[in-house]
């Protein structure tokens, strides 16, 4: 069965999407959460304080090299079991970079490596963000 979506996204503001992140242990509630699209980011990035939060414990420890605007940085990383987007979107088994962030209203961004699942690019000539309606395909 296929689904037509038409979630379109054409902007030139700063967007932020609402999401629930699921928690590896089922004795935990998955989280609601407020996430950046970033079009910059390679990655998809969520606060420690969430993770530790939600049992994500397993952690890299640094191990993950990203080049990012300030240069080269090293990120510890967790596969996260679920995390969905907007209503619409969910994504399972999804490596994310750990963020150090403290006392944000965000809890993290998401990357490129979730935007170009979604079809969601950045055209930097207009400086906007887009995507055309898609199709998915379901199993």
């Amino acid at each position: 069965m296929d689904l037509f979506l038409s979630w379109q996204v054409k902007s030139r503001k700063t967007i932020k999407m609402r999401g629930n992140l699921f928690p590896l242990d089922k004795k935990f509630s998955p989280l609601p959460i407020t996430l950046l699209l970033d079009t910059g980011a390679a990655r998809t990035a969520i606060t420690r304080n969430i993770l530790m939060g939600l049992g994500y414990t397993q952690m890299t420890k640094s191990k993950t090299p990203t080049m990012t605007a300030t240069g080269l940085v090293y990120f510890d990383m967790v596969k996260i079991a679920k995390l969905e987007l907007g209503g619409e979107f969910a994504f399972a088994d999804v490596n994310v970079h750990v963020l150090e962030w403290k006392n944000s209203h965000l809890h993290g961004v998401i990357g490129m490596d979730i935007l170009s699942r979604l079809h969601i690019h950045s055209d930097t000539v207009n400086f906007v963000i887009q995507s055309n309606p898609f199709k998915l395909q379901s199993n």
